[in-house]
């Protein structure tokens, strides 16, 4: 499923957050999923992974919302992110069915 998003990092902060619209182009999905998958600041793995329900074509607008504990980065930052545009340390997959 495509995606598109906003990752920020407050100065003092040891998470970042994330905000991903997962776009459904013609009708509906039924019992979506996503997962995103980071390397944090120990080296470890990390998975997260939210049930979204039904996406439709003009749901979703506000995003879904993820916060990525132990973020590797000592610096504040604000980023723009797509399934077209990556992060380079970050792995969204996400999905749906088109019957319930």
């Amino acid at each position: 499923m495509a995606y598109e998003g906003q990752m920020i990092m407050i100065e003092n902060c040891t998470y970042a957050t994330m905000a991903v619209n997962f776009k459904v182009d013609i009708g509906v999905r039924y019992d979506c999923t996503a997962t995103v998958t980071y390397t944090a600041s120990n080296g470890s793995q990390v998975e997260i992974t939210k049930e979204l329900g039904l996406l439709s074509v003009s749901s979703n607008g506000m995003g879904t919302g993820f916060q990525l504990t132990d973020y590797p980065s000592d610096k504040p930052f604000l980023v723009s992110f797509s399934n077209s545009n990556p992060l380079p340390n970050v792995q969204i997959d996400a999905y749906g069915y088109t019957k319930p």
